[in-house]
C-alpha cells in the first residue's frame, strides 16, 4: 500500500506503507525517496505522509516511524519508559539496515529522539527538534499528556550529536526562550526561530521549515556559519 502526495512544485512522492518486526511487535512506517536516510518521528497528528516528509523525500530516503500506541501500530506492551521506547524504535531502524541516519522529531516525540541520540550517538548523524516538548522554562506547564523526563534532563549534558532546535515566532505553546534551554544543556546545539509560524510550523511554513531541516541535515555545524540570522525566512 502507498500514499501519493503532491508538493508545491507538482512533484509527487509516493510513500510505501510497511511494517518492521521488533521484539515480537510490528512497527508501522512509511518510506519514500532516495539518498541519505532520514528517520522521522511524528508529533500529535500521528503517522502521515506530511508536507515536511514529502519535501524531504525530494532528496533523502525518508523513513517515518509510527510510535507504538499511536495510530495502527500495536499497543506497546514492552517498553516501560520513554528511554525503553526510544530503544525499541532504534531497533526498528537497525532492522531496516540503517547504520547511521539523520533524525527529525516534532513536538512530543522530542524525548524519544533525544534518548536515541544519547544512547546511540554513533548512529545519529544529526538531530532536528521541531517545536520540541522536552524542556520548558520555569513557570510554564507542559501540554496535556506530556510530562517532564527527569532522567533525560540529567543525561542531556553528555549528548554530543549536532542538534538544531526550531521554534515558531508565534508559538503559543512554547516561549521563544525555550531554545536557549537546549543550547545551555546540550554541548553541540543551535536554535533558530521560523518567522510568522506558530507551534505547528510544518502546517504554517512548510517550505521554510524544509529548507532549514535540509540544510542542517546536510551541513551540520556549518549550517550555522552559513546563516547570519537566527530568524529563518522573515
Amino acid at each position: 500500500m502507498g500514499a501519493a502526495t503532491q508538493n508545491a512544485d507538482g512533484l509527487v512522492a509516493t510513500f510505501a506503507e510497511r511494517f518492521v518486526p521488533v521484539g515480537g511487535e510490528r512497527i508501522r512506517y512509511l518510506e519514500a525517496g532516495q539518498g541519505n536516510p532520514v528517520v522521522v518521528l511524528h508529533g500529535g497528528d500521528g503517522l502521515t505522509s506530511s508536507p515536511l516528509n514529502t519535501l524531504l523525500a525530494r532528496q533523502f530516503r525518508v523513513i517515518a516511524l509510527e510510535i507504538p500506541d499511536c495510530g495502527r501500530s500495536p499497543r506497546n506492551a514492552q517498553s516501560q519508559s520513554l528511554r525503553d521506547l526510544a530503544r525499541m524504535l532504534a531497533e526498528a531502524v537497525a532492522a531496516l539496515g540503517l547504520e547511521h541516519y539523520g533524525l527529525v522529531s516534532t513536538a512530543a516525540s522530542a524525548p524519544l529522539a533525544l534518548w536515541q541520540a544519547i544512547d546511540l550517538p554513533q548512529r545519529v548523524d544529526a538531530l532536528v527538534l521541531i517545536s520540541p516538548i522536552a524542556l520548558l522554562p520555569d513557570g510554564w506547564t507542559a501540554p496535556s499528556g506530556c510530562a517532564r523526563d527527569l532522567a533525560l534532563e540529567r543525561n542531556l549534558g553528555d549528548m554530543k550529536v549536532a542538534t538544531l532546535v526550531l521554534l515558531g515566532t508565534r508559538d503559543e505553546v512554547l516561549p521563544a526562550e525555550t531554545g536557549r534551554l537546549y543550547v545551555e544543556l546540550l554541548t553541540n546545539c543551535y536554535y533558530a526561530l521560523v518567522y510568522d509560524a506558530g507551534h505547528e510550523i510544518e502546517a504554517e511554513r512548510p517550505e521554510a521549515l524544509f529548507a532549514a531541516v535540509r540544510d542542517f541535515l546536510e551541513q551540520h555545524e556549518t549550517f550555522v556559519v552559513s546563516r547570519k540570522k537566527t530568524i529563518i525566512n522573515p
